[in-house]
């Protein structure tokens, strides 16, 4: 894919961002991202290479992003979370079982990904809403059921919170 690891990770997050929007693009405009780019034909390489493990499908002069290229791209560019306007925290509670521990890893990531901050191990505070493409995935991962997401006006200390996640 690329001459090092991080150079294909660089590229995957690239192609997230491109199609983090659109779901699927004109092949027109994909050769204009490459042509934008210095190193071209790393870039093709990638392509290539999702193009050929399902994450894109080509069709006609299109270039559709699959279900499984959602969630890979999911990892490398989130959403961007909603903006909190009322003052409010966003707390998510989970006890997720040992035999589930690598979908308990996964969520943490997720969430240190928009940039939730852990209170303990299984507490996450927030200033803004998770999207909905989250709940989607916790939903996937069948862990719903172990989650609880709260909504809190008052926190004590909520001083220190604002200045850590930039919030006036």
């Amino acid at each position: 894919m690329a001459k090092t690891s991080r150079d294909a990770r660089r590229h995957i997050r690239e192609w997230s961002e491109f199609f983090s929007d659109l779901g699927e693009a004109g092949t027109f405009l994909v050769e204009e991202f490459i042509e934008r780019h210095r190193r071209k034909k790393y870039l093709r390489q990638s392509l290539k290479r999702l193009i050929e493990r399902g994450f894109l499908q080509a069709h006609q002069k299109k270039i559709i992003l699959t279900p499984s290229g959602k969630k890979l791209f999911r990892r490398y560019h989130p959403a961007v979370p909603v903006f909190n306007e009322k003052g409010q925290w966003y707390i998510l509670s989970f006890d997720i079982p040992v035999n589930f521990n690598s979908k308990r890893i996964a969520l943490t990531r997720l969430l240190r990904a928009y940039n939730f901050i852990p209170l303990q191990k299984s507490v996450w505070l927030g200033s803004q809403k998770l999207a909905a493409d989250v709940w989607e995935w916790i939903v996937e991962q069948k862990i719903e059921k172990y989650c609880l997401p709260m909504i809190v006006d008052i926190i004590e200390g909520a001083d220190e919170l604002k200045r850590r996640f930039n919030v006036k």
